[in-house]
């Protein structure tokens, strides 16, 4: 029997259930049984009537009246014996009128007995149950007799205040004078319903820490032999049967039991039953596969109040892999000792060996300290033709300018003569002369300064000054960049700009090519620069950023973009141009007044170009 059922059947939850009189008869009986003594007592000879069995069976012969009245004179006289009933009762007559109510159905439903009676029975039915109760209410006085209210349903009542109560409701009829009538003996199973919800929640806790634990929890009867009478779901992991099928067989468990463990199971099993003792062992079962597990049993005897024993209790673990990592660490051990003799000889024959080896490795080692003298010779020697080359580079480049300067400036004086004498038929080729003749110019002065730069020749003029000025002037150099491709260009300066020590023409040229760079390889869209002043908690920078809404470039082209004569790809340099120097040289040059440049970019949705460059700190005065 479940722990729910235990409870349930408790006399103090489920107390003696009132049959309501069928007849003025049965109630006079019942009367009688309840006036205990006095109803024995015999009135004196030739005296009237007078006692109260005598009284309501007089008033009920002479009740006579077809209405309501009648119904509820009818059963005035019962309201002593219902009174003392436990359960609440309620008497009405076949159109529904309240006829009587006892004392136990006023503290039932909260009305008084005056309020109830000569009401509808549907003033305590549920809303929700009102429509249809009068078409029951006519079918039970069509067919009369003592049953359940809604067997198998969950009755309820309504409140004086309008909260609903459980209840459970046995009806009867009631032949009286006035006709037919009703008996609803209705009991609150209000409080049976906060044990069984109690009951509930316990077994679901109980189940599911039980069901939960990573082991077979069982419970079995203690009547001769060890039958199951519970098992958790767990010991289909563990043997593959399933729970119905481990219970429906009572002697499954001691098939499944290895035969070699049988007689020891015996032994222990009685020592357990006999002294009290815990049952702690291990045993072999097999599985419906026919697979061996070994589980490592703990149980006891469940007693009760009085020491007699309920039932055995206990829990199975699986220890199969543990028992297999015992025989594996038992063979192990005995290969060891011949595994240690065998390496023993393999390990002499390998120090003969490795006496060789060592002088081997000796030579190498002279040969490897030769060959690295010869690379740091090498080494010196790359370097030496580095600076060699960029020492030609820059001497080059110095060459070179003069001549393009030449190109340039004839190029610029033959347009200007051309206008004069109003001849432009050679004025596309000057222009285009003198495009290539600056592209040509600008590559050169490219090349020059990451010449000087990696030569370790280029000199910065540091100077202290205040940044508004030349963020202006390049902006206003950029401008025709920005409207050539049809782009917006906006500038965002901050007010509490402090000076920065920096080279100012340097500082310019690394402006503009960044913001030149933004304008090229940005078509109909937004370039944006604003500079302001940020605190990093270890020194306070200058942030020169600009923003553009162009191609965007992915993470492995922005990893290679400050080399040296490289662009993001080769259809970049097709379609745009450009040498591939000028965010190199830009990123040496923050580098070498102290600051870096850093790059955040999409494709398809534009770069972030930042330069952070120290703000000046004056030089502290010497103490």
């Amino acid at each position: 029997m479940s722990l729910d059922a235990h409870l349930l059947n408790d006399k103090k939850l489920a107390g003696p259930r009132f049959t309501a009189p069928r007849s003025e008869a049965e109630a006079e009986a019942m009367l009688r049984q309840m006036a205990g003594p006095f109803s024995s007592v015999a009135p004196a000879r030739g005296s009237a009537q007078t006692g109260p069995l005598q009284q309501m069976s007089s008033t009920l012969k002479g009740l006579r009246q077809p209405s309501a009245t009648r119904s509820i004179a009818a059963v005035e006289k019962f309201r002593e014996a219902y009174d003392a009933v436990p359960d609440a009762v309620l008497v009405s007559d076949h159109e529904g009128t309240i006829a009587l109510a006892n004392s136990s159905l006023e503290k039932l439903f909260g009305y008084s007995r005056e309020e109830l009676v000569g009401q509808m029975v549907e003033t305590v039915v549920p809303d929700r149950y009102r429509n249809s109760h009068p078409a029951k209410r006519q079918t039970y006085f069509a067919d009369p007799e003592v049953r359940v209210m809604g067997a198998g349903q969950e009755l309820h009542g309504r409140h004086r205040d309008g909260h609903e109560i459980p209840v459970e409701i046995s009806i009867s009829p009631l032949k009286t004078s006035a006709g037919l009538m009703v008996v609803a003996t209705i009991r609150d199973l209000s409080q049976q319903r906060k044990v069984e919800s109690q009951i509930r929640r316990f077994e679901a806790r109980y189940r599911t820490l039980v069901e939960g634990l990573p082991a077979v929890t069982f419970m079995a009867a203690l009547d001769g032999e060890v039958n199951e009478l519970y098992v958790s779901p767990q010991i289909e992991t563990l043997l593959g049967f399933s729970q119905a099928e481990w219970l429906s067989n009572p002697i499954l468990w001691y098939t499944q039991l290895h035969p070699d463990d049988r007689k020891r199971w015996h032994t222990e099993f009685a020592v357990t039953c006999s002294t009290g003792t815990t049952f702690n062992s291990i045993y072999r079962f097999y599985s419906r596969n026919g697979r061996v597990v070994w589980v490592h049993g703990q149980a006891k005897v469940i007693r009760d109040d009085a020491g007699s024993p309920l039932f055995l209790q206990g829990v199975a673990f699986d220890i199969t892999q543990l028992k297999e990592a015992e025989h594996q660490l038992r063979d192990v051990n005995q290969t060891l000792e011949s595994r240690v003799q065998e390496r023993t000889a393999e390990l002499l024959q390998v120090n003969d060996s490795l006496h060789v080896e060592i002088q081997e490795r000796q030579r190498i080692e002279e040969e490897v300290r030769r060959v690295n003298v010869d690379l740091a010779f090498a080494h010196e020697q790359a370097i030496a033709a580095d600076q060699a080359k960029s020492q030609f580079l820059a001497n080059m480049s110095h060459e070179l300018r003069t001549p393009l300067n030449a190109i340039i400036g004839y190029s610029e004086l033959l347009q200007i003569l051309s206008l004069r004498k109003k001849d432009t038929s050679f004025v596309p080729d000057l222009e285009r002369i003198n495009k290539a003749g600056k592209h040509l110019l600008t590559l050169i002065n490219d090349i020059l300064d990451i010449s000087k730069i990696e030569a370790g020749k280029m000199q910065l003029e540091l100077e202290v000054f205040d940044v508004r000025s030349i963020v202006v002037d390049v902006v206003d150099t950029v401008r025709p960049l920005a409207a050539a491709n049809a782009n917006q260009l906006t500038i965002e300066i901050a007010d509490d700009l402090a000076p920065i020590q920096a080279d100012v023409v340097r500082l310019k040229q690394c402006l503009l090519n960044l913001l030149s760079n933004a304008c090229k390889f940005t078509q109909s869209g937004t370039v944006n620069f604003t500079v302001h002043q940020e605190s990093t908690g270890q020194r306070d920078d200058l942030i020169f950023r600009v923003t553009d809404t162009g191609i965007g470039l992915s993470d492995a082209q922005a990893a290679r973009l400050f080399q040296p004569f490289t662009q993001a790809d080769a259809s970049t340099t097709r379609k745009f141009g450009g040498t591939g120097l000028g965010l190199a040289i830009t990123k040496k040059l923050c580098e070498a007044m102290g600051g870096d440049i850093s790059l955040a970019s999409q494709i398809g949705a534009g770069s972030v170009f930042t330069i952070r460059l120290p703000i000046y700190q004056p030089p502290q005065p010497a103490k």
